[in-house]
């Protein structure tokens, strides 16, 4: 188990106490940077904190699942190709015994 580590993360100019795992700090940091700059390019758009805040969520929820769908279909691909190569070694196989089979047969 992981010991935490209590930091502060702005964001907009708002300061936020947070407990995280020691191990996940850079990484809060850096969701913290991400949220710090949608929401500043969203409050450009809109001068609600609220608002804001909601197209922020939004924006990131819909990259994540740009993340995952894109992650899948690679995930995808490379399940197809390996049972492609897989194939073609069984069939390599096949054709080198039957060929062995048929020259022992003579």
């Amino acid at each position: 188990m992981s010991a935490t580590t209590s930091i502060t993360i702005s964001i907009q100019g708002n300061n936020y106490d947070l407990k995280c795992p020691d191990d996940q700090i850079e990484k809060l940091k850096s969701a913290a940077e991400i949220v710090h700059k949608k929401m500043g390019e969203a409050k450009s758009k809109t001068p609600s904190n609220e608002k804001a805040a909601i197209l922020t969520a939004l924006n990131v929820a819909h990259e994540f699942l740009e993340v995952q769908n894109n992650a899948n279909i690679n995930e995808t691909e490379l399940s197809n190709i390996a049972n492609e190569q897989i194939s073609n070694i069984i069939n390599n196989i096949s054709c080198s015994l039957e060929s062995y089979l048929t020259k022992n047969k003579k």
